[in-house]
């Protein structure tokens, strides 16, 4: 798929879309690794009063930022998947952004990462016990409660078992990739 630049995509995003992000440092690469895809990152969107804002789980815990800020992030491209046809009446994009704002402000999931990466690296089966009430996250759990609020499932997976790779197209019914970009 061709990569376009932001300026000429900005416009057809839409509230719910993620962002799959390719990464060139070495975490990201690590990442791609352990979940055998593209991908090392995942934000969300939301479109409101003319701004496209992004959802994300960083090291300073779950944010929203204007979606230009990442610009200076260094990814190789960010793909852009979206909700497909036939699954766009049960996602409730209110439900959504209520959600990824009740959300605002967890702390990152260091532990929950330490965790993803030991079990995959000892290929322990992937059952982690959840915590009542959520106090940290990672950026696909962070999407991934999100969606749940809004009426969909992306994974088979509890939320803090998902990874960006989980949103992409071919491995998830509800996102087709539509296109991508970069800054």
């Amino acid at each position: 798929m061709k990569i376009q630049k932001y300026a000429d995509i900005r416009d057809q995003l839409q509230t719910g879309d993620k962002l799959l992000c390719a990464g060139v440092n070495l975490v990201s690469r690590r990442i791609e690794a352990i979940t055998d895809s593209p991908y090392s990152h995942i934000a969300g969107v939301w479109v409101t009063h003319g701004r496209v804002m992004e959802f994300e789980a960083i090291s300073q815990g779950a944010t929203l930022r204007p979606l230009s800020l990442m610009a200076h992030e260094g990814y190789k491209y960010i793909s852009v998947h979206r909700i497909g046809a036939a699954f766009t009446p049960q996602f409730n994009g209110d439900k959504y952004v209520t959600a990824m704002l009740d959300l605002l402000g967890k702390e990152y999931g260091y532990s929950t990462i330490n965790k993803i990466w030991w079990k995959e690296r000892l290929k322990i089966p992937a059952v982690m016990v959840d915590d009542p009430g959520i106090t940290s996250v990672i950026c696909s759990q962070y999407q991934s409660l999100g969606d749940q609020a809004a009426g969909i499932d992306p994974s088979d997976k509890p939320a803090q078992l998902t990874y960006p790779s989980d949103f992409m197209e071919g491995r998830c019914k509800y996102y087709g990739e539509v296109f991508r970009f970069k800054f």
